[in-house]
């Protein structure tokens, strides 16, 4: 995953902080979560605890436990 650093250009004048986007840098991306066993995109994005029951397979994934698949 891509830093804040490589995004945000920060310039401190007077002490006060001034930030610019660097439109040269890609959008920063979320992680994706797949199924353990169709890789179906399930989400994307950083969660703390979620269970998720893929659609496709019925694999139900816990995290940030190992996936129970039937």
């Amino acid at each position: 995953m891509m830093g804040l650093r490589n995004i945000v250009t920060a310039k401190e004048v007077n002490g006060n902080t001034h930030v610019a986007i660097n439109p040269a840098s890609p959008p920063l991306s979320l992680p994706e979560i797949r199924c353990p066993r169709c890789h179906r995109l399930l989400m994307k994005g950083e969660v703390k605890r979620v269970e998720i029951k893929c659609p496709k397979c019925g694999c139900l994934l816990s995290l940030p436990k190992a996936p129970y698949c039937r």
